[in-house]
């Protein structure tokens, strides 16, 4: 399609232009967006006689809808959708059309930030079960979309247009726990979800009052005030809830709350956290820094109420320090079995947006914000002096590195900076020059690389010449940074089948999505695509053969269009030899394994004739009862399809049409010849569709049959896979040297100009509570990858020293006290964590509400295992010299000088 330079700028500022609040933008399908951006050359690339087959058709949104119509869960921008402005959808819509019984998929921009503005789309909204528990009628709980930004207020006059309910009655408000008590909300009505850190799902019940003003007596077993909540001021309460100062008395809770299982008494640090939603990762990180023994007793102890920096422009006016204090005193009151960390996440969400949504994060991410905001918040220095920085000028690294220590503690002076701060010696090397810049810097978190996957797995199916062969499901290992030319070879030599015959492409939603070269990228495919790979009868460029892509469709008779069904194929066919006639018989034979023979007779033939589409030519068709290969001879005396006086012919016919479409069978693109006449266009390959009516597809296609594939075991047999490793090695990796990649070039101020220079890192000093990372997860513009090898780390004994190059520095052996575990794969896994009780030294497992006892400590060590907590066994904090800490830093040295014990005495 032909467009001006002018339109294709303007579109490219609007979809590039930045969100506005209020504003609606729309989700389209990737795939659609992709043949889109081909059809109009968005990119630039040059034009070519053959880009009408690119020609998207209507915007077709089917894969990213569930059958119910919305939205599929757990979606993601780029690999499923993309988001487009309402004047490009406008476009779109105008130019295209799109799907019948597809409503357009809007999403509004909404404002999640409390203090600084933070846009985003809102692209998956609340659903909100509403329950009325007093209604005399019984009606049915009913589910309702809200958006996060909506009020409680928003909410209660759902619940009264639903239930009928007048304005002037009063109403108490409670939200159904996991456990199915109810809890009270009485915050005040213009608190929005997102405020309430309320999620999909979320179950919301409503009381009315009784005629006399009073309310129903709720079985106290069915309550729930484990949660801090905000009281309201007299009058605000009676204004929003139509309650009186009276009536709200009783309702009201100040601070934290001990639910009814309070007076049971529970073992103190053993308290579960609630899931909000996909919060897992919070609480996994959360019960981690719980269990580091002198930063819980800092707050215990309520030290940090000296320390609160309200003032501090980098921190959060003291409210992440307040809610964290607020959580930990809740956690080792000894008197919950679990708790909603509900106040701590809104304050999480207000200060940091991007943690304010339900969508499962990093708990690294959440690890590094929660420290720097502790810090920021508690920092000790009030005004930071401004310091230059300089460059080490050849300086003796002890030199610079305790003035580069002593610069940061002018400005970083918190318990954060105490217990979690260590310096990093880097070393960069110009390769042109040879100039050596060294610079030393604070750290808090050790991140260490985990060796890259060098092979990928990919999931294939291979659709022989052969049509009476099944397509074979395959799963072939191939060098991740390879190419789709590798991925050939091993099919080849798997199946033994000739290398330049193999044609790989992607399948989606019946129509081949892209057709790969042998020099792309095996990085661009994903986990998420539908690999098969057809064999031709000939060379992949052999130009005396067309290379013919074929797709199924069936007329929707309620609007006349044609969908895709089934799988598509690629067959060749000689040009010497290619007449429509000819086209028919082989289409045919490809499909002989799932087509079946209809009687000659049968009425469903006068269906053919009444497959009505202005674009669809019935073609004289050909007997393939009596043989495929062979045309049988007929008198070219009437219109194809029907006989002079329009009834159908004696002559048996194909029971579909054959149209010469585009790349995604949503437009025919120009005729074809006549049966006997050779068809004769400029490409080697082009598209055509089997056009069918749903009645004789019934009939003749069988989609059991064609929807089979056979299972090719142990095709993976080969690849070369390491089970596990040891923390050391992790260690040792981080730091190698290392050359910096084009993107990543170091600007070298000898040569004037950015050079991909060599780059290592060495730990200078390190702090009491070690903080490591293993960096399992990987991402890229085509795809996210999890890293799931065992490394294996000790509980104890971490000895430190090897890897520390300032001279003489003092023994630093360190024990684990706590793990975030993650498991499961990207956007859909789960964090626990494993943590050591400071009280009775015992290993405990926490997940989100759950807290059980580890039976053994080895269980700690898993292949899960994604950031881990130590603390030095003879630490230089002061911190460490309180009552009780001593005790948790020294069993470890007794734990393990009793192991050496007893392996002397075997």
């Amino acid at each position: 399609m032909a467009m001006t330079r002018s339109k294709i700028a303007d579109i490219k500022q609007q979809l590039n232009k930045p969100l506005v609040k209020g504003e609606k933008w729309y989700l389209v399908d990737r795939k659609w967006f992709d043949q889109w951006k081909k059809y109009v050359n968005l990119d630039g690339q040059d034009e070519s006689d053959t880009q009408e087959i690119y020609n998207p058709g209507p915007l077709d949104n089917s894969s990213i809808l569930g059958k119910s119509g919305n939205l599929k869960p757990k979606l993601s921008e780029k690999e499923d959708y993309e988001v487009v402005p309402e004047s490009v959808w406008n476009y779109f819509n105008q130019t295209f059309g799109r799907m019948p019984k597809q409503e357009p998929i809007s999403r509004q921009v909404i404002d999640v930030g409390k203090d600084k503005e933070w846009l985003q789309l809102e692209i998956y909204p609340i659903d909100v079960e509403l329950e009325h528990i007093n209604n005399k009628n019984k009606q049915l709980p009913v589910t309702r979309e809200f958006s996060r930004n909506s009020t409680l207020a928003d909410v209660l006059n759902g619940f009264r247009l639903i239930y009928t309910i007048k304005t002037t009655t009063p109403v108490k408000i409670f939200e159904k726990e996991s456990n199915g008590k109810l809890r009270e909300i009485t915050e005040s009505q213009s608190s929005t979800l997102n405020d309430l850190c309320l999620s999909s799902g979320t179950k919301l019940s409503i009381q009315t009052a009784n005629p006399d003003g009073s309310f129903p007596r709720i079985d106290a077993r069915l309550t729930s005030s484990s949660n801090s909540v905000i009281a309201l001021p007299s009058s605000h309460a009676e204004k929003t809830t139509g309650l009186t100062s009276s009536q709200m008395a009783s309702s009201r809770t100040y601070g934290i709350n001990t639910d009814a299982s309070g007076s049971k008494g529970y073992q103190p640090g053993l308290c579960g956290l609630s899931n909000l939603g996909n919060t897992c990762f919070m609480n996994s990180i959360l019960q981690s820094l719980s269990n580091i023994p002198p930063l819980t007793l800092y707050f215990l102890e309520k030290r940090y109420l000296e320390e609160i920096n309200e003032d501090n422009p980098l921190g959060n006016h003291g409210e992440i320090a307040r809610a964290y204090a607020d959580l930990i005193r809740t956690i080792w009151s000894g008197q919950h079995s679990s708790y909603s960390p509900r106040q701590f996440k809104i304050q999480v969400g207000r200060f940091a947006p991007q943690f304010s949504n339900y969508l499962q994060h990093d708990s690294q991410e959440l690890l590094t914000f929660l420290l720097d905001g502790l810090h920021e918040d508690l920092n000790r220095i009030k005004e930071k002096p401004y310091i230059e920085l300089k460059d080490s000028d050849d300086r003796d690294d002890e030199i610079v590195a305790q003035e580069a220590w002593e610069n940061y503690r002018k400005r970083n002076d918190s318990i954060i900076v105490d217990l979690f701060h260590g310096l990093l010696k880097s070393t960069v090397i110009c390769p042109k020059c040879s100039k050596v810049s060294v610079t030393f810097d604070p750290f808090c978190t050790l991140s260490l690389p985990l060796p890259a996957k060098k092979e990928k797995t990919v999931e294939v199916y291979l659709v022989k010449e052969d049509p009476s062969q099944r397509p074979m499901r395959h799963r072939f290992a191939v060098p991740k940074a390879g190419n789709v030319r590798d991925l050939l070879e091993v099919v080849s030599k798997q199946n033994g089948v000739p290398v330049n015959e193999l044609v790989v492409t992607e399948v989606c939603n019946s129509k081949f999505i892209k057709v790969y070269g042998p020099e792309d990228s095996i990085f661009s495919m994903t986990d998420r695509d539908t690999i098969y790979v057809y064999q031709l009868p000939c060379k992949i460029d052999d130009p005396s053969y067309y290379k013919i892509c074929v797709y199924n469709r069936e007329k929707k008779s309620t609007y006349g269009l044609l969908s895709p069904f089934g799988l598509p194929f690629i067959m060749g066919i000689k040009k010497s030899e290619a007449t429509v006639n000819r086209l028919y018989e082989g289409v045919v034979k490809k499909m002989q394994r799932y087509f079946k023979n209809l009687d000659p007779k049968d009425k469903l033939w006068e269906d053919m004739v009444l497959l009505e589409s202005s674009y669809i030519k019935k073609e004289e068709l050909i007997d393939e009862s009596e043989n495929i290969n062979e045309p049988m001879e007929t008198e070219d005396t009437s219109q194809p399809g029907s006989s002079q006086n329009g009834e159908v012919e004696e002559a048996v016919k194909y029971p579909f049409c054959i149209n010469r479409i585009n790349s995604i069978a949503s437009a025919v693109i120009g005729p074809l010849p006549d049966n006997d006449k050779l068809i004769d266009f400029n490409e080697d390959s082009f598209y055509i569709s089997c056009d069918w009516t749903p009645s004789i597809r019934n009939i003749c296609y069988d989609a059991e049959e064609a929807e089979k594939t056979v299972d090719v075991p142990n095709s993976t047999k080969g690849a070369i896979k390491r089970s596990s490793m040891y923390l050391k090695e992790c260690l040792e990796l981080y730091t190698t040297v290392e050359k910096l990649g084009a993107d990543d070039a170091w600007y070298c101020p000898q040569c004037k100009e950015h050079q991909q220079a060599t780059k290592k890192f060495d730990i200078w000093s390190l702090p009491d509570v070690l903080v490591i990372q293993l960096k399992r997860f990987s991402y890229n513009r085509y795809s996210r990858d999890k890293l799931d090898i065992f490394v294996e780390f000790p509980l104890r004994d971490l000895e430190m020293n090897p890897y520390v190059v300032q001279k003489g520095y003092r023994q630093s052996i360190y024990d684990l006290v706590c793990v975030s575990n993650h498991y499961g794969g990207l956007g859909s896994g789960h964090y626990t964590a494993y943590a050591k009780n400071k009280d009775d030294k015992r290993w405990y497992s926490f997940d989100d509400s759950s807290v059980s006892p580890v039976s053994s400590e080895d269980q700690v060590i898993t292949k899960a295992g994604y950031v881990l907590f130590y603390v030095r066994r003879d630490p230089d904090s002061s911190h460490f010299n309180r009552p009780g800490i001593t005790d948790v830093v020294s069993s470890s040295k007794i734990e393990s000088e009793d192991e050496e014990n007893s392996m002397d005495q075997c």
